[in-house]
């Protein structure tokens, strides 16, 4: 019983989350000209990994951060190079 109560609070959990980094998914998306959400994905849970924060916090930063001033500038330039 208590393994399907800690499952239940895992995927309300997921599911409260998964609209943010959606959200966040496709601001990085425009912002770097991404193919689709799945490469956005993959740069997101890069950074996440390589700073060792969370891919919901990562998202939360992203969707709050004022974006960058100009349309040349952007919020991470070594990131992923412009198509």
């Amino acid at each position: 019983m208590e393994r399907l109560r800690a499952e239940v609070r895992d995927l309300r959990a997921r599911a409260r989350v998964r609209p943010l980094i959606s959200q966040a998914q496709g601001i990085v998306q425009q912002r770097y000209a991404l193919p689709d959400g799945e490469s956005t994905f993959a740069l997101m849970q890069r950074a996440s990994q390589r700073y060792h924060v969370k891919l919901r916090t990562l998202a939360g930063g992203l969707v709050t951060a004022p974006r960058p001033d100009g349309p040349e500038k952007l919020w991470f330039p070594a990131a992923y190079p412009r198509a």
